[in-house]
């Protein structure tokens, strides 16, 4: 009995962690975006290009993923040397003085002080694959492990929903101190989950001395799944959702943002709307889908769904006939994404869950660092269909998995 309730206690620290971590990132977007594009509060003269203010936009986007892809496999690694109690307290830790520091370089406004803000927050950003590695540990069934890494995206996207509407009724005030209120609030928010951590969570798993870890771990770790017959694929898959994904969702409130003039209102609350689409799909229809289908099936029907609704979205449409398929994609993403860390998990050891996860993380990083790149190409080449394109991603997503299957079954 007690060891039931000291699993509920984990579980609910564990998705805790995982909501703020969610609400850190989703509340930046409406702050950020209309902040460096159009604002009071400008960082730049009158005379400064869009183009250079896109630039900008850019760099402090890609600046979290590009320390996300360094720290996060290296603290997934750790999480397997010294525990995940210990791992995660480092991880929010980051948090709270990234969201200070954040604050610090918007009051002062200073670009540079952001872009450090964001590489600590990244470096420090190991709560996700972490947390995964915790639900893998206390999993007994395949069933049971594919519904927790569920509630961890459930997680995820409650801290998606709230952190850009949170973000969205701060990003039009005329005062400065209202402007970085929601980011200090957030900062004290993570001060309250790491005591949580640090009083109520027990630790999953066993620790392992022998592990060895580096400065580039990352890589090391990305090297070792490409090289893996069993995981090369749904790796290389798992990125073209990601990049898909990380393209698709940094572009929308940009588009947002031109469309609707500067109202990060708008921009907070359709950014809300679609991870609140994507928590419902998690928690309602996915449990109802993995009792009628398999994991691989569910991979393909959620891609193939995704790739359309891309599709259509990328026809021009007033707001109320966009909201359809942006009802659709973050309940695709979600499933996708379930279906393919699931299987990367089943085929790892038992001993390499962290390592995995903390690898397909820096694999998310990676996507995500490499997105605001392509964005800013397609801003300078208005030829680019940016959403058609990645409605092409996510379908060959689909043609990988049908060739890796191929193969496979060739092999045996």
């Amino acid at each position: 009995m007690k060891d039931q309730q000291d699993n509920k206690k984990t579980t609910f620290v564990l998705l805790f962690t995982i909501f703020i971590d969610g609400l850190g990132i989703g509340i930046i977007f409406p702050i950020l975006t209309p902040l460096i594009l159009h604002s009071h509060f400008s960082f730049f003269g009158p005379n400064i290009s869009s183009s250079y203010r896109a630039t900008i936009l850019t760099l402090i986007f890609s600046a979290y993923p590009i320390g996300m892809f360094f720290g996060a496999p290296l603290l997934g690694t750790l999480s397997d040397k010294i525990g995940r109690k210990k791992t995660l307290l480092v991880s929010v830790g980051g948090d709270i003085i990234g969201f200070f520091i954040l604050s610090l370089g918007i009051g002062l406004f200073s670009i540079p002080i952001i872009l450090i803000s964001r590489l600590i927050s990244g470096i420090t950003a190991g709560s996700m694959p972490v947390a995964q590695a915790a639900i893998v540990d206390m999993s007994k069934t395949e069933k049971q492990r594919s519904v927790y890494l569920g509630y961890i995206s459930l997680s995820y996207g409650l801290g998606f929903t709230f952190g850009p509407l949170l973000g969205s009724f701060a990003g039009n005030e005329k005062y400065l101190i209202l402007l970085i209120t929601p980011l200090l609030l957030a900062a004290i928010i993570c001060l309250v989950n790491f005591t949580l951590l640090f009083y109520v969570f027990n630790d999953t798993s066993k620790t392992n001395p022998s592990v060895k870890i580096n400065a580039v771990t990352g890589i090391n770790n990305l090297m070792y799944a490409l090289k893996s017959k069993s995981l090369s694929g749904l790796f290389i898959v798992l990125f073209i959702l990601l990049f898909g994904q990380f393209t698709f969702y940094q572009y929308l409130p940009i588009y947002l943002n031109e469309n609707f003039q500067d109202n990060s209102l708008i921009i907070g609350l359709v950014l809300g709307f679609y991870a609140f689409n994507f928590s419902i799909g998690l928690v309602y229809f996915l449990p109802k889908l993995l009792k009628l289908i398999s994991i691989r099936k569910l991979a393909y029907f959620s891609l193939i769904t995704l790739s359309a609704a891309v599709a259509i979205f990328s026809i021009d449409k007033s707001i109320a006939e966009m909201l359809i398929p942006l009802f659709f994609i973050p309940i695709c993403l979600g499933f996708a994404y379930v279906s393919l860390i699931t299987s990367l998990s089943l085929n790892a050891k038992s001993n390499e869950q962290g390592q995995i996860m903390g690898t397909a993380s820096a694999l998310t990083s990676l996507a995500w660092a490499a997105s605001p790149f392509l964005i800013k190409f397609s801003l300078s080449h208005a030829s680019i269909n940016l959403v058609y394109f990645c409605s092409i991603i996510f379908f060959l997503g689909v043609i990988i998995l049908m060739l890796r299957r191929i193969i496979t079954q060739q092999e045996k």
